[in-house]
């Protein structure tokens, strides 16, 4: 808004605004709704003598300003505009038009006078409201004549002021202000609301509207030459040629700078042009005040233009896009690039009509998903044999070279990018679906998940429109990522991401594409399959230049090599440097290069015959072991945990290493004080893998698991035949923490927000004594926990609130049952029903179960024994949370597997989950190991040990195809 104004304008502004502060006017009164006005209020609102005292005795000041105020001359006369605005909620007494004719009356008086006019309205819990108009030349005898004029219950006043430097009431005013000062048009805010308006209105009526876009040429140069003062003339004629080349339902605009607009209703695009040309036709006629260049010339833009502009944004930002996010070879700041976004949005907006599928700004939309439907591989998209010796990559040649005889194939080695392999379709140039790989023959559809991933192009460049073909990549969380989103989860007492790859493949899953935005994944693509229309090339390096021609990112670190020693030692040249990549990699992955001999080579059931993939061996550094501190768990289990000197692993500083327990070390040896050897493999927390016992020197100290809980005092035993030792004291803190923490984890309750610090501070401050105590907290409790506002206590109850209707399978996991996993909570939930039969169920019962064995039979009924969880379920039910499975057990009519049992192995057409969910939708259910109770094992493509033990159990089985056909071939309704 500021830029509208010129710096005269301003400085003449300021004055008048910061004179409102002065101590006798008044000013902006303030007062609680319903208290006695206070005496200087009382003083303003009703002694207008007081104020034409002053006046008089202003007059001088005034006079000697007066040559001064006409070089700062500026007319606001527009800013009255606001005063109803300002208004409307202070009284409904008053009527606009009472308004308008009491301030006509007053500034009719005063033509030329500086003044400000003063408005009061009884019981106005905001005090006075004050609105500005300038001009020169007091004439004292007009405003002594001047009389009080009362509205409604209020009154307006006059006062002329002093001149000096406060902003504070001006900046008020001008945030409302629609009106640009120096050309007296609309100005941008106007429009931009104006145009949506009459956009609408357009679109109910039917009726045409045009928008006639002006620019004067060459002002910034001249300006800058010339003065401001010189530019703001010109700008004031220009905005007066156009209001009068306009009519008077037309909306003229000063949008900004030197640029004007013109807002047609009911006019088609010729009658747009001809007040175009008008107005070109009078500036260039006018005599300006142009120092340099030709008279200004006015351009048109018409709708056509509009459009046009869209695509050279749309073009403009996928080419930034591809510079900053595929070649990493930025040519525009962030700020510059923001622009061009907001550019295209704001036109979007006023023309939702022009927006594409493949615009930037719709790269993040759509409603959250609660289930993602089966993408199906047209090519099966199989994994990789690995490989971890430079033997074994020894024998993948001569396998090679056996099958093709003695010619010795080209082979193209690639980073193998430590992420989630993806498959994406285009038709039309345009991205239609994607993926991900699944079992190979479908994964999941993930489309919308995927477009937010700014490396991947939501349409290809010239080169590829009007084909057909798919790409496979790797989606993947560079380093920087990974980093910043475990600092907002630590941030958020949540738990860390294990390793980038996880933190990948968990975002991928995510139901809300704005929250995958968040996470800032990107994408390498190393496969291209041509389809309809489409080129194809003999050799997949070809392939991979084309999809970089297209647009896509394609990693710059690929090496065509001939023979297996090449090979190796480009392996091993990536395996030193892996560390200074910004991504993780895990190996590398080496590919016949010929398509025709991949295409002979052919493949077995699950991978290429011509790939292979070589796995770096896990990484590992040596350091000096401090201490072993011994953690608690949720079940009292006690964990030994190596403090280190910090060493540089895998890309991060590690100052801690987990060993196990306190046979793991006693066999390697461990003691405080050691040189250990260190291993990472994916995890958070590296295991220490051996000792350096050729640097000992004799003052290392064995470690000795403690007698007594290091955090509660509690009793610590070990059970025979078990590795772990336990704190039997079922109060300990560190116990209920953790213990809370998984009640309210994802795959219990999932109370969102319940992060281990909240868990640490509600236990600290005693608001919670057990998981059911969560139920009785409130807004009130929490608010005053640290980091906690009032939105985040609300949202966190809610949370709460909203948990007590979960699923009864979900309470059963929640409760930590020791054994008792997700899938043995579905179990026991089906059967059972409710938690009171299964409270009720002895140990023998419970193992009659399907899949629940003595072990696990036992920890259940011995769980139901301890009075405390039984105190704990009573308060549950009190709380109002789901204690049973109220849907109703008698099977549909027509249900054709009601009663069996299905037990999956080896690698079949369809996902595992829906191959499940057509057994349970015809009354059927799946269990994980085959026994006398199963009724079938569906045999697929390289099958386990289950068809072995289903064959010895005289158990019968049968192919994909027989299930099918018991089955039903559609997919359950809802898929």
């Amino acid at each position: 808004m500021e830029s509208l104004f010129s710096t005269s304008t301003l400085s003449v502004m300021a004055a008048i605004a910061a004179s409102l502060l002065a101590g006798y006017l008044v000013g902006r009164v303030r007062r609680r709704p319903g208290s006695a006005p206070s005496r200087r209020a009382e003083s303003g609102q009703v002694d207008l003598q007081r104020s034409m005292e002053h006046l008089q005795k202003s007059f001088k000041d005034l006079a000697a300003e007066a040559e001064t105020a006409r070089r700062e001359r500026a007319e606001m006369s527009r800013v009255l505009a606001v005063l109803p605005d300002l208004l409307r909620n202070l009284t409904s007494s008053v009527t606009l038009k009472d308004i308008h004719m009491a301030i006509v009356t007053i500034v009719r008086s005063l033509t030329d006078a500086r003044l400000v006019l003063f408005y009061s309205a009884q019981g106005s819990a905001q005090g006075d409201i004050l609105i500005l108009r300038t001009a020169i030349g007091l004439n004292a005898e007009a405003a002594r004549d001047i009389k009080e004029v009362r509205i409604g219950e209020g009154r307006i006043g006059t006062a002329a002021l002093k001149r000096i430097t406060n902003h504070q009431l001006f900046q008020e005013v001008k945030l409302h202000a629609d009106v640009d000062m120096q050309t007296r048009l609309y100005n941008a805010t106007y429009f931009r609301k104006y145009l949506e308006t009459e956009i609408n209105k357009a679109r109910r009526l039917h009726r045409p509207l045009s928008l006639v876009w002006l620019d004067i040429d060459h002002f910034r140069s001249y300006n800058e030459t010339s003065g401001h003062e010189a530019g703001d003339e010109v700008l004031r004629i220009v905005g007066r040629l156009v209001k009068d080349s306009t009519r008077a339902v037309d909306i003229p605009c000063r949008v900004g700078g030197q640029a004007f607009s013109v807002i047609l209703p009911e006019t088609a695009r010729e009658g747009a042009a001809r007040v175009a040309e008008t107005v070109r036709g009078k500036v260039e006629a006018h005599e300006m005040p142009l120092a340099v260049n030709q008279p200004g010339r006015v351009r048109l833009m018409a709708r056509e233009d509009i459009g046009r502009k869209a695509r050279r944004l749309r073009e403009a930002i996928r080419r930034h896009d591809r510079k900053y996010y595929v070649e990493d070879a930025p040519e525009i700041s962030d700020a510059e690039y923001d622009a061009l976004v907001d550019e295209l949005k704001a036109i979007e907006k006023a023309h939702p009509e022009l927006v594409t599928p493949d615009s930037p700004t719709q790269r993040v939309g759509g409603e959250p998903t609660k289930v993602f439907p089966p993408f199906r591989h047209a090519v099966p998209m199989l994994s990789l044999d690995n490989t971890y010796s430079k033997e074994e990559l020894t024998l993948f040649h001569d396998r090679v070279a056996r099958f093709l005889g003695a010619e010795v194939p080209e082979y193209v080695v690639e980073l193998k990018i430590d992420g989630v392999a993806v498959a994406l379709r285009y038709e039309g140039g345009m991205l239609r679906v994607g993926g991900t790989r699944g079992n190979g023959e479908a994964g999941d559809e993930i489309t919308a998940n995927l477009r937010t991933i700014r490396s991947i192009p939501l349409s290809v460049k010239a080169e590829g429109e009007g084909l057909a073909f798919e790409v496979r990549g790797e989606v993947f969380m560079p380093r920087k990522a990974f980093d910043r989103a475990n600092e907002e989860r630590e941030d958020a007492g949540e738990p860390l991401f294990a390793n980038p790859r996880n933190a990948c493949s968990g975002s991928l899953k995510l139901q809300d594409p704005r929250d995958v935005a968040g996470r800032r994944l990107d994408a390498f693509f190393y496969a291209y399959l041509p389809g309809r229309g489409a080129p194809a090339f003999p050799t997949h390096a070809q392939g991979l230049d084309f999809l970089g021609t297209l647009g896509f990112k394609v990693n710059p670190n690929i090496r065509v090599c001939r023979g297996v020693e090449e090979i190796i030692r480009v392996c091993d040249s990536w395996e030193e440097r892996r560390d200074a990549l910004p991504y993780e990699i895990d190996g590398m992955v080496i590919k016949v290069n010929d398509v025709s001999l991949q295409e002979r080579l052919g493949a077995t059931g699950k991978s290429p015959r011509w790939a292979i993939s070589y796995k770096f061996p896990a990484k590992q550094a040596t350091t000096k072991l401090l201490s072993i501190e011994v953690q608690v768990g949720r079940t009292g289990t006690l964990t030994p945990v190596a403090h280190l000197e910090p060493v540089p692993l895998g890309g991060v500083t590690v100052k801690r290493a987990t060993l196990h327990n306190e046979d793991e070390i006693r066999r390697k040896d461990v003691r405080v004080g050691d040189r250990v050897i260190l291993e990472r493999g994916g995890e958070v927390i590296p295991k220490v893998v051996g000792v350096v016992t050729s640097v000992r020197t004799g003052h290392e100290k064995r470690f000795e698991m403690p007698k007594d809980c290091p955090v509660c005092g509690g009793r610590v035993v070990r059970e025979e035949g078990e590795a772990a030792s336990r704190c039997t004291n079922v109060s300990c803190p560190a116990q209920l923490k953790r213990t809370i923490e998984y009640f309210g984890g994802r795959s219990a309750m999932d109370i969102e927000n319940l992060g281990p610090a909240i868990v640490a501070q509600i236990l600290t401050k005693g608001l919670v004594k057990d998981a059911a105590d969560l139920y009785a907290l409130t807004e009130e409790k929490v608010v005053s926990l640290e980091r906690m506002g009032e939105k985040s206590a609300r949202n966190l109850i809610a949370a709460i609130e909203g948990s007590k209707d979960r699923p009864l399978s979900r309470l059963v996991f929640a409760l930590g049952i020791r054994h008792v996993g997700v899938r043995t909570a579905e179990i026991l939930a089906d059967r059972f029903r409710s938690i009171d039969a299964l409270r009720r169920a002895g140990a023998e019962e419970l193992e009659s179960v399907e899949e629940i064995g003595p072990i696990v039979a036992q920890a259940i009924a011995d769980h139901f024994r301890e009075p405390r969880n039984v105190k704990v379920l009573e308060k549950l039910e009190r709380a109002g949370v789901r204690m049973k499975d109220e849907r109703k057990l008698a099977p549909r009519s027509g249900q054709t597997l009601a009663g069996k049992t299905f037990v999956f192995t080896g690698t079949i057409s369809i996902p595992r989950e829906e191959a499940a969910a057509m057994v349970k939708s015809e009354g059927g259910k799946v269990t994980d190991s085959v026994s006398k109770k199963t009724d079938y094992v569906v045999v697929g493509e390289d099958p386990g040990s289950k068809a072995d033990k289903a064959r010895a159990l005289g158990v019968k089985t049968i192919d994909e195809k027989e299930f099918r056909r018991l089955a039903g071939s559609q997919p359950p309704a809802g898929r």
